[in-house]
């Protein structure tokens, strides 16, 4: 079990100016939210590609996490998508592993760009994990809480980079 969101903005700009901001992401990452601090770039690079190995430490509707995943490819001024596939949480003090990850999209659309950051999550299949996952939802208004995450995200790249 678990969820998938994809929130989406227009931004008034063509995809390499996006994608210029958003590789860049030691510049954007922790700027970009409140929840998030700087991410941790793992592998040696001057830049984001495939295989790039990014840990990050933000917090999902008030859970702290820490999540250390790989860029599984990376298809120029279209996709982006990071997998993190033991990502840590820590709720009521107990840990839970969750596989998660996110890929942000560009898109042209008549002279701007969409960009979507499409967001997943699975929960164990264990009684802790079901318990975690209902509890996130319903008590928590977790994936509305990480919908508002993602677009708070999504705000900041659209601001930084039509500035």
């Amino acid at each position: 079990m678990g969820y998938e969101i994809a929130p989406s903005i227009r931004i008034a700009a063509p995809p390499e100016a996006v994608w210029e901001s958003l590789v860049d992401v030691e510049e954007w990452w922790a700027a970009s939210n409140p929840e998030h601090e700087p991410p941790d770039i793992l592998t040696s690079t001057d830049r984001i590609e495939g295989g790039t190995r990014i840990e990050v430490r933000e917090r999902i509707a008030g859970i702290p996490s820490v999540a250390r995943g790989e860029i599984t490819e990376l298809v120029s001024e279209q996709r982006i998508p990071w997998e993190a596939p033991e990502a840590r949480y820590r709720h009521v003090g107990l840990p839970l592993h969750v596989p998660e990850g996110a890929t942000w999209e560009a898109s042209p659309n008549d002279g701007e760009t969409e960009l979507t950051a499409r967001v997943w999550a699975l929960f164990p299949a264990s009684l802790w994990g079901s318990v975690v996952e209902w509890s996130f939802k319903h008590v928590l208004d977790g994936v509305e809480g990480d919908y508002e995450h993602a677009m708070c995200e999504l705000e900041y790249v659209k601001r930084a980079v039509e500035a």
